[in-house]
């Protein structure tokens, strides 16, 4: 008889070999990967549910604390991570089974709603247990290597290479430095940017240093400013994306658009040996504006290796279900 019950560090070893057996990328099966992200975030411990037969654990599924603001109310709010079936348990109703116990601790904890990226074989169990879909992930690109898309996409790779060259000489150049520290001057940025956000993510420092700066993968950081004023700042990561080597636009933070549209034109001019860099957010998010003017361009929903969706589930109080979220990529890539 499959059993659920809530996990605790003593659990981990047994739900770190379920994530490695389900999926062998995972960076979590590294136990002390699994560590940093389930029980050292500053917002809370995850909450873990355990589907247990015989002793063994056969299903899980987790909710992962991030802060938010909703009309300057600073809450807590869950992200959904970690689904994982045993291949030998699944068409069992296990996960079904695991997302309502989560979706239920959620409320039992007091925290604001539950922030989900359901894909299309989770979407269903998401809904049925309320969740609503309110928004698709835009992905917007800028080639950085056009003769390595080229090749991706069978283009004659001069014809490739020429047109970087074209497009290069009436790119507007941008400004900025890497930097390897999360300044004083960038949590003020911080600051000015989550006291204007209406709907999304609350830029804690401690959370952010926590995401960001403790965490046990690399991170590349970018600023505009003279040290003591930043006017903004950028997280980027490398990943594959459709065969393409991508740098990951995580977070942007910026005091105008035109600062934001600056810097990213600068990490874009810095970002190789990468073909493409992509930026993804709700549509509606204010980071579209200096994606927008930065270079970055729309893909079409078909060009999409998979569609993001994101949805709200068990809100807590009134106007969440809402399109109008500002969430960086960097809360869904949570390794």
């Amino acid at each position: 008889m499959i059993e659920l019950r809530k996990a605790n560090r003593d659990d981990s070893d047994s739900i770190v070999e379920l994530l490695g057996r389900c999926f062998p990328a995972n960076p979590k099966a590294v136990r002390s990967v699994f560590n940093w992200q389930y029980w050292d975030n500053p917002a809370g411990e995850c909450l873990a549910w355990m589907a247990v037969e015989d002793g063994e654990v056969v299903g899980h599924y987790a909710g992962m604390p991030v802060p938010i603001v909703a009309d300057g109310a600073a809450l807590v709010a869950a992200v959904g991570i970690d689904a994982a079936t045993a291949p030998s348990h699944r068409g069992r109703g296990v996960f079904d089974r695991l997302l309502a116990a989560l979706y239920d601790d959620v409320v039992a904890q007091g925290w604001s709603a539950v922030l989900a990226f359901p894909n299309e074989n989770s979407r269903r169990g998401f809904e049925k247990v309320g969740g609503v879909v309110v928004a698709d992930f835009a992905v917007g690109a800028a080639v950085v290597d056009h003769g390595a898309v080229a090749q991706r996409f069978h283009v004659p790779g001069a014809l490739g290479r020429a047109v970087g060259r074209l497009v290069g000489r009436f790119a507007a150049e941008g400004e900025g430095r890497e930097v390897h520290d999360i300044s004083p001057a960038v949590e003020r940025l911080w600051e000015e940017v989550t006291a204007r956000t209406a709907l999304g993510l609350r830029r804690d420092p401690a959370w952010q240093h926590w995401r960001y700066r403790m965490a046990p993968v690399p991170y590349r950081f970018f600023e505009l400013g003279d040290g003591s004023e930043v006017r903004a700042f950028c997280i980027t990561s490398r990943r594959s994306l459709g065969g393409l080597d991508a740098v990951t636009v995580l977070d942007l933070a910026f005091a105008d658009p035109s600062d934001g549209a600056s810097l990213l034109r600068h990490v874009k001019s810095v970002a190789g040996p990468a073909a493409v860099m992509v930026l993804s957010a709700p549509p509606d998010d204010p980071v579209w504006t200096a994606a927008r003017a930065g270079g970055l361009r729309r893909l079409p929903e078909r060009r999409l290796p998979e569609q993001i969706h994101f949805g709200v589930a068990r809100p807590q109080l009134a106007g969440l279900e809402q399109p109008t979220w500002a969430l960086p990529w960097g809360v869904l890539d949570h390794l």
